[in-house]
């Protein structure tokens, strides 16, 4: 999966390019890209193709959600993405298909690679922009893997998410995270919670 991604970043750059233009032609038509599980790792090896993040920065909102990459280092990579309002990144340390690819993607000798998608760890990218997302312990669903698209997804889950995917803010000027998310986020805002973590 990995070796096809880095052959595809050509044609998600090419299609993000057009998706710009688009938006610009159409009178500024806000979008939001997500890029879920292996597509965090498309993204993340297009960003070395010219071009790819200023047509990237014509999204409102950019979202990895369950990011199957490497949570060590993300923030040297994640920097270069700058939507025009926010960055997402979401995390359930319950994951058990990232789980799974932790163990699978093994650095030569060393322990398995622990996920972005599975624990950002406290190295955290720290804009203010970017908006950590934690599903721990929340209701996920089989496996942890597609929190994001249940049938029968939370009240505040798909309060927040619909707010993402139609290009809103998570959170709008005067509200709380612990009215919108149900818990008390970080006192930085970087991180949120949807249940204790």
């Amino acid at each position: 999966a990995g070796l096809n991604g880095k052959h595809s970043v050509d044609a998600l750059a090419r299609f993000l390019r057009m998706v710009g233009a688009a938006r610009l032609d159409a009178n500024g038509q806000l979008f939001t890209v997500a890029a879920h599980s292996l597509g965090a790792q498309l993204l993340q090896y297009s960003l070395d193709i010219p071009g790819m993040t200023e047509s990237l920065a014509t999204a409102r909102n950019v979202a990895l959600l369950a990011a199957c990459v490497r949570a060590s280092d993300h923030r040297n990579w994640l920097g270069k993405i700058r939507p025009t309002s926010q960055l997402f990144v979401t995390f359930n340390k319950g994951d058990s298909v990232l789980a799974g690819a932790s163990v699978a993607d093994v650095d030569l000798g060393s322990n398995s690679q622990l996920k972005l998608g599975t624990d950002p760890t406290p190295d955290r990218l720290r804009e203010s922009y970017v908006r950590y997302i934690s599903c721990t312990n929340a209701s996920n669903g089989f496996g942890g893997h597609g929190y994001f698209a249940q049938d029968k997804m939370p009240k505040r889950m798909k309060n927040v998410f619909g707010r993402i995917f139609s290009s809103r803010r998570d959170l709008e000027p005067g509200e709380n995270d612990r009215d919108i998310y149900g818990i008390k986020g970080d006192e930085d805002g970087l991180t949120c919670y949807f249940n204790a973590p």
